[in-house]
């Protein structure tokens, strides 16, 4: 497999994350809440927020206040 269909394709599988980051962000929020045994805050912030993410450049920025 080349080195170009590699990076194709992780793309694609990243892509499920950028367009489901609000259930994802709360997925990750309930883990952090049930590993500590307290709550806490989730913050997103971004070029996902903003919505001018680019796939396979951008990450998802998350900040978490325990």
């Amino acid at each position: 497999m080349k080195l170009v269909s590699v990076a194709l394709e992780l793309t694609k599988k990243k892509e499920i994350y950028f367009e489901n980051w609000e259930k994802y962000s709360i997925e990750i929020k309930n883990f952090v809440e049930d590993l500590l045994r307290d709550e806490v805050e989730l913050i997103v912030f971004g070029s996902i927020v903003r919505g001018n993410y680019a796939l396979g450049i951008s990450d998802i920025d998350l900040l978490i206040i325990s």
